[in-house]
């Protein structure tokens, strides 16, 4: 005969299998607790390190290929600065225009130590390079013939007419023609992008009034402490004036002419001399770093970085 089973036995059997099942039930959930926190945690250094790494690499380049060692100990000085412990910073110059910095730290985690994982690496890379620029943003109305520049030498950005015919003396129609366009593009720079390749219109005549009000508006706008310099200038100086360069001979242009880019040279802007048909614009060539795009492939001086990786 069967043996009847008490209800009480039921009921004593199901709650040990319902105890069971709550502590497997924990057991998962702490494991998805132990997944979405620690991975939050990893996840958030991993972006601080990426940051890091981004901020290091873009800071170094700006010292190559002239300062291969420079360059490095200024990356690792921009990753220290963003939380970076200096014995987890590598670099490393592929090239003579590129730098790699590689970065980790070990992150301490919560919820993991149940399964006896205390701790992960976590590293990040980021590769810059830099090279002549091949588009800029902000070029000055004036544009110079393809030449060698020398560091520090004063040059003639916007010569006078003289008794010059050929109607051109160094003025650009950049984004429109006349003199209230060429006037507002000296005060601002040309609010528009300018490409190595492209060909641009000139803007003849002298236009001393436009020039003149122009360059000492420009000039009027550095409020730097000690003034700045050629040799030492403000990254926002508005003295400094990126300037197209073209393969033109001045003597050969007549009337309005199109000129074909081929770099951009940075010049510090030293003043206007000269009124009416005497009217010059000088500037000393300087070596400047843009936010342009690469491309360009002469040195003019003018270069621009970007992250590879």
């Amino acid at each position: 005969m069967d043996r009847v089973i008490p209800v009480s036995e039921v009921l004593s059997d199901k709650k040990g299998s319902i105890i069971v099942f709550v502590a497997l039930a924990m057991t998962v959930l702490l494991g998805f607790a132990a997944i979405v926190v620690d991975v939050g945690i990893l996840y958030f250094n991993r972006v601080a390190l990426s940051n890091a790494a981004d901020a290091a690499a873009l800071a170094g380049v700006q010292e190559l290929p002239a300062n291969p060692r420079q360059a490095e100990a200024k990356a690792v000085s921009y990753a220290v600065k963003n939380g970076v412990e200096k014995s987890r910073i590598t670099t490393a110059l592929p090239d003579s225009h590129s730098i790699r910095v590689t970065v980790s730290r070990t992150v301490p985690l919560g919820f993991a130590r149940i399964f006896g994982i205390a701790s992960s690496d976590v590293g990040a890379s980021a590769k810059a390079r830099i090279g002549a620029v091949g588009a800029v943003w902000g070029a000055a109305p004036f544009v110079v013939p393809d030449q060698e520049f020398v560091y520090g030498e004063s040059y003639t950005l916007k010569y006078g007419g003289g008794e010059g015919e050929h109607g051109n003396f160094g003025g650009l129609a950049l984004g429109g023609r006349g003199a209230g366009n060429y006037e507002d593009n000296i005060k601002h720079g040309y609010q528009g992008w300018l490409r190595v390749g492209e060909w641009q219109e000139t803007e003849p005549g002298n236009m001393s009034g436009p020039t003149v009000r122009g360059v000492e508006y420009r000039i009027s706008q550095c409020h730097h402490s000690p003034p700045c310099t050629f040799d030492h200038c403000a990254k926002d100086c508005p003295r400094v004036l990126l300037v197209p360069v073209a393969d033109f001979d001045p003597e050969e242009l007549h009337g309005r002419s199109k000129v074909r880019l081929v770099g951009f040279a940075a010049f510090f802007l030293e003043g206007v001399g000269g009124h009416g048909n005497k009217c010059e614009v000088t500037g000393r060539f300087i070596r400047w770093a843009v936010d342009g795009e690469l491309g360009g492939a002469g040195d003019y001086g003018v270069v621009a970085s970007r992250l590879e990786e």
